[in-house]
C-alpha cells in the first residue's frame, strides 16, 4: 500500500506494507467503504479479507471475523450508503453473495446468497437510484369455479383490505378455476374448467376487467396452473390431461396471447413455478418435479427430470431463485430443494404443517415462507435461513376460513391473502416484521373460490 503525495502525486510505501493476506494464494480485487475506514480484498481461491484503515497512516488492521469463507470470488462492490458488500464467484453454482457491514467496526455478516443464471459472475455493477422503488398494492383477483365468475378487489394501501369493484363478480360461463396477472399490472388469464383460457385487460383507474377480443383461447383440456414471466412477455400454462407446459407470447399492446410452444411433461401436472429470472419452470405432480430451461422469449426447452417424493399440490420458489418449495399431500408435507442453473438439486429438507396443504408461498421479501391447510383452516408460517433453505416455524396460531386452498401476497410484501373454498371468503394478514400474521378482516367472494392474484405499481 501507497500514501499519495497530494502535491506532487508521488507514492510512497506505508510502513508495514504488504500487509498479510491470511495465507491464501493471491489478491484479486479491492473495494472500500465510501469513507475510506474499511478495506476488503477478494483473495484467491476461497477468501474475503477484511480490514480496518488507519486513516492517518494508512496502516491495516483485520476486522473481527477476517478472513470470511467464499469461493473464488471474482468481483467486489460496496454500495454508496456503506451498509453493504456485494461479491460474485465462479465456482461450483455462481452465486452473488451480499454481505451487510457493521459500520462501527467494519466486520462483514452474510445476509444473502443469490444464484446467478449462467457460466460465473465475473464483474459486477451498481446502478446509482434517485429514490427507492417504491410498490403500491392496487387490485386483487379470485376465480369462483363453482360460481362461474371472477371476484374483482380494489386494495387498500394503508390496511390491505379488499373493496369489491362495481359489478363485481363479473360472470365467465367457462368456469375460471386458476388465475394469474401480469406484474406489469395490465392483463389478468384465466384458466377454466371447459379446457380454454379467458384474457382480460385491466381498467387501470378501477380495477375492473375487459374481455379481450378473440377470448377464450381453446384448444386445452385442463389448464391447471398458470404464471406470467417478470417482464409480462410470456403466459406459461399447465394442461393437467393433455400432460403438457405450454407458453403463450402476450401482445404487449392489448393482452391477447398467442401459442408459442408446448412440451411433453412426465406425468399429469398439478402446478408449475417460473423462477423470478424467468429462466426455469419446474412442474411438478406425481412423484416427480419436472424442469425446463426457458428461453428470453418464453420458448420452452428440454426437460429434465427429478424425483418428487409425494404427491404435490402447489409450488413457490423464493424471490433470489434459490429455493422451490413444494407442498405435498402426502408424506413430508412440506419440502424444499435447492434449485441450481440446471434445475432442481435432489436431497431436499423436509416439514410438517397443518393437515392438507393446498398452497405455498414465498413473500416478495424472501423472508418468510407461508402454507394454507386446507383441512384444519390454518395458515403455517416459517422463516427463511436464506443461505442454507432451512426453514424454522414461526410461533403463532393463525386462522383463515374453511379450506383455504390458494395465497397471494400484495407487490409490497405487507399483506397476505388466503382464498377460503369453503366459506367463500378471502382472509386478509398484515405480515409483520417477524412473520407471524396479524388478521385484519376478510372480503366475501362468490362460490367455490379457488385461486388469488395481485397486481400493483411501482415507481
Amino acid at each position: 500500500m501507497y500514501s499519495i503525495n497530494q502535491t506532487t502525486g508521488a507514492l510512497a510505501e506505508i510502513p508495514g506494507s504488504p500487509f498479510a493476506g491470511g495465507g491464501f494464494n493471491y489478491s484479486d480485487f479491492f473495494a472500500t467503504d465510501p469513507t475510506g475506514r474499511f478495506l476488503y480484498v477478494a483473495v484467491g481461491p476461497s477468501a474475503l479479507l477484511g480490514y480496518s484503515v488507519n486513516l492517518t497512516s494508512g496502516a491495516l488492521t483485520p476486522v473481527p471475523g477476517s478472513p470470511y469463507l467464499v469461493n473464488y470470488p471474482t468481483s467486489l462492490l460496496v454500495d454508496p450508503t456503506g451498509k453493504f458488500l456485494y461479491l460474485s464467484n465462479i465456482g461450483s453454482g455462481p452465486t452473488a453473495y451480499t454481505f451487510s457491514i457493521n459500520s462501527s467496526t467494519g466486520a462483514l455478516t452474510q445476509i444473502q446468497q443469490l444464484g446467478i443464471q449462467g457460466a460465473g459472475g465475473y464483474f459486477g455493477a451498481l446502478a446509482y437510484g434517485t429514490a427507492p422503488v417504491l410498490y403500491t398494492p392496487s387490485f386483487a383477483y379470485v376465480t369462483n369455479q363453482t360460481g362461474k365468475s371472477i371476484s374483482e378487489f380494489t386494495i387498500t394501501d394503508s390496511n390491505g383490505a379488499l373493496t369489491a369493484v362495481s359489478g363485481s363478480p363479473l360472470a365467465d360461463s367457462n368456469g375460471p378455476q386458476v388465475v394469474a396477472a401480469s406484474p406489469n399490472g395490465k392483463f389478468v388469464y384465466t384458466g377454466n374448467s371447459n379446457g380454454s383460457i379467458s384474457e382480460y385487460k385491466i381498467t387501470a383507474t378501477i380495477g375492473a376487467l375487459t374481455k379481450i377480443t378473440g377470448s377464450p383461447i381453446k384448444g386445452l383440456a385442463n389448464p391447471v396452473s398458470l404464471v406470467v414471466d417478470p417482464t409480462s412477455t410470456f403466459l406459461l400454462v399447465a394442461d393437467q390431461t393433455n400432460q403438457t407446459l405450454s407458453s403463450y407470447t402476450i401482445n404487449a399492446a392489448n393482452g391477447a396471447l398467442t401459442l408459442l410452444s408446448s412440451a411433453a411433461t412426465g406425468f399429469p401436472p398439478s402446478a408449475v413455478a417460473l423462477d423470478p429470472t424467468g429462466a426455469q419452470a419446474l412442474v411438478t405432480g406425481v412423484n416427480s418435479v419436472d424442469y425446463f430451461p426457458i428461453s428470453l422469449n418464453g420458448t420452452i426447452g428440454i426437460r429434465s427430470s427429478y424425483n418428487g417424493g409425494a404427491t404435490a399440490t402447489a409450488l413457490s420458489i423464493d424471490p433470489t431463485s434459490q429455493y422451490l418449495f413444494q407442498a405435498n399431500t402426502v408424506g413430508p408435507v412440506l419440502a424444499v430443494y435447492t434449485l441450481l442453473e440446471t434445475g432442481v438439486q435432489n436431497g431436499a429438507l423436509y416439514y410438517t404443517p397443518g393437515n392438507g396443504p393446498s398452497a405455498v408461498l414465498a413473500e416478495p421479501s424472501g423472508r418468510f415462507v407461508y402454507v394454507a391447510n386446507s383441512a384444519d383452516g390454518t395458515i403455517s408460517a416459517y422463516s427463511l435461513n436464506n443461505p442454507t433453505g432451512v426453514l424454522t416455524p414461526i410461533t403463532g396460531t393463525f386462522t383463515a376460513g374453511a379450506g383455504p386452498d390458494s395465497l397471494a401476497a400484495s407487490n409490497d410484501g405487507t399483506y397476505l391473502y388466503a382464498v377460503n373454498n369453503g366459506s367463500g371468503t378471502v382472509s386478509i394478514f398484515i405480515i409483520n416484521n417477524d412473520g407471524t400474521l396479524t388478521a385484519a378482516g376478510s372480503a366475501t367472494t362468490s362460490t367455490g373460490p379457488t385461486s388469488i392474484a395481485t397486481v400493483g405499481t411501482y415507481k
